[in-house]
């Protein structure tokens, strides 16, 4: 029980770390609507839904008319699992939609070679809520101080929550039976908020120096900030009798408004951060206070293509989307506000890896396939595979903590079913996520502590796994024409 305790420990440790959130370190976590959710990647070469205008604005282009659509996760379950040398955790979150995630339409214009189209979706939606303790004994303190085994106790707590909405409005024109253009503007409202707090304490053994009767090293960090983003995506699209085909360019996001607050405290009590007797203890304490700040978070430009073709009943597509790098960059540094006590200018702390938070963004590669089969008349099957994988570094260097956690690719299969009639229709779905990473770090552990890593322990590696089933829906109104 109490190895199972500690490896709870270790691994939350690590989520304070790397400071990263899930739906955060991948591109294609969330689609938008469920019809494109379920025919994934489609939405390149053709026009599924009411989201022609983010995924490829030429294809608005592709019918005539006009609609709105609805759509909303109604219910989503996620279990995540580390497994180390001899223990497992699993932490699993339930939560409930019970709000339209995306809300998204077209217009049709005068001119009929022309359609306008608009969105207002969320991009990511996130939160977590995790806390532990544990205690037992380990030989921390150098046997000179303290003979044996101390006893020791640590918590730990971290809550975030991350959302990001964005709204998009473009449109697609004509330009012959089988070409056309397109061109959409997204804006992105990014708000993050997160608390963490490590705190340690050690009790030494009969000390020989009997002022010193607790050792300790707490860490609290509360950050929040929200970002205004803006890019642009550029989309041409051929549509013939059995085959249709698109690509798209997006560029990178440009920062319009930004503003972070940064609060932050590191307290060690009586620890000889110095690996020598000689060094004696010491009580150190550093702490920031940034109101306002500077923000930058941003995302890199994209490129897609994708070929959808008509079989009988049958209609599948493929698609691919390349998303470039962007190398580290710092998203919030608190590290210009820190005070230090005491102010003699020999603390041997590092706030630099506590108070400086940074993000980056390796190339990425999804591939997708998807297949749509008339059952019957107004009745579809739908199915769709894709990758998404991550662009966080799984391997950092250099100060501060990362953005990113979900440091593992995921494959996401779907299966559904479309329902029209009149001049609307119904898709319900269901989809299954999967991610391992066999090779996941853990920063902090409590093997091996030391009083000269602020009592944390050496870092681990062990498997980490996700799994995620999701039920997804969607209602479409189409209104004034029918759709070609």
């Amino acid at each position: 029980m109490q190895q199972a305790v500690i490896t709870i420990l270790a691994v939350y440790a690590h989520l304070l770390c790397t400071r990263v959130f899930a739906q955060d370190n991948q591109y294609e976590t969330i689609q938008l609507g469920a019809k494109n959710s379920i025919l994934s990647g489609a939405s390149v070469s053709r026009q599924i839904d009411g989201t022609a205008v983010f995924s490829n604005p030429a294809t608005l282009a592709q019918s005539s008319g006009s609609s709105i659509t609805l759509n909303s996760a109604a219910w989503s379950l996620t279990n995540i699992s580390f497994t180390g040398k001899r223990q497992q955790l699993d932490i699993t979150n339930n939560y409930l939609h019970n709000i339209p995630a995306m809300l998204a339409g077209d217009i049709q214009l005068r001119n009929k070679k022309a359609k306008l189209g608009y969105a207002i979706y969320h991009h990511v939606l996130d939160n977590l809520r995790f806390s532990e303790r544990a205690s037992g004994s380990n030989d921390i303190i150098n046997n000179t101080e303290s003979p044996g085994a101390e006893q020791y106790t640590a918590d730990l707590h971290l809550n975030t929550d991350i959302t990001e909405i964005a709204g998009v409005v473009g449109g697609g024109y004509r330009l012959t039976d089988h070409f056309y253009i397109g061109a959409s503007a997204e804006f992105l409202f990014r708000t993050q908020t997160y608390q963490e707090g490590f705190h340690s304490f050690v009790t030494p053994n009969a000390p020989l120096n009997t002022r010193y009767n607790l050792v300790s090293a707490e860490q609290d960090i509360d950050m929040y900030f929200n970002n205004v983003m803006s890019r642009l995506k550029l989309g041409i699209a051929y549509k013939a009798k059995q085959w249709s085909a698109g690509v798209t360019v997006t560029t990178p996001t440009i920062r319009l408004y930004s503003y972070g607050e940064f609060r932050g405290d590191m307290n060690l009590g009586n620890l000889q951060v110095e690996d020598v007797a000689t060094a004696g203890r010491k009580t150190y304490v550093v702490n920031t206070f940034m109101i306002g700040a500077h923000v930058q978070y941003k995302y890199p430009w994209s490129v897609s293509g994708g070929v959808s073709g008509k079989f009988g009943r049958l209609q599948t597509a493929v698609a691919a989307n390349y998303y470039s790098s962007l190398k580290q960059y710092t998203v919030l540094d608190a590290n210009s506000a820190a005070a230090f006590l005491p102010v003699d200018g020999a603390v041997p702390l590092q706030p630099a890896a506590l108070f400086r938070a940074w993000s980056v963004n390796k190339p990425v590669l999804n591939l997708s396939c998807s297949f749509d089969y008339l059952l019957r008349p107004a009745f579809h099957v739908l199915f769709s595979a894709r990758s998404d994988n991550h662009y966080g570094d799984d391997r950092p260097q250099g100060t501060g903590f990362q953005l990113a956690q979900k440091l593992w690719n995921i494959y996401h299969v779907t299966t559904g079913a479309m329902f029209k009639f009149n001049n609307s229709e119904v898709i319900a779905g269901i989809q299954y996520s999967t991610g391992t990473n066999t090779q996941y770090q853990l920063p902090y552990s409590t093997e091996n502590i030391k009083e000269q890593s602020y009592l944390q322990g050496i870092p681990a590696y062990g498997k980490m796994h996700m799994s995620t089933i999701s039920l997804l829906l969607s209602f479409s109104l189409v209104f004034l024409t029918k759709r070609q």
